[in-house]
């Protein structure tokens, strides 16, 4: 198989309640969300990555299945790591 396993830490996007806050009642630090996402590399440009969960069987390379996507900005990624298979 081609796609790397990837463990990717980053730095999630985030709302907090939808009301209207005046800014004098913020606190004074926004926390931080750091995420960790588990998933093969399927597509990597200049901005993003995507990971997918799930591979489908062999097929037709270009025709393979794969489901639980997610593309993470690569200007929120803190680090990552890519796993080996043995064998």
């Amino acid at each position: 198989m081609k796609y790397s396993l990837k463990l990717i830490d980053w730095h999630d996007a985030y709302t907090g309640n939808h009301a209207w806050a005046r800014l004098n009642e913020l606190p004074e630090t926004i926390p931080i969300h750091l995420v960790s996402t588990l998933g093969f590399e399927i597509a990597r440009d200049e901005k993003h990555v995507t990971l997918c969960m799930s591979i489908g069987p062999e097929e037709a390379e270009d025709e393979r299945s794969v489901m639980n996507l997610m593309t993470i900005p690569i200007g929120m990624i803190v680090r990552e790591q890519t796993f080996r298979r043995r064998g």
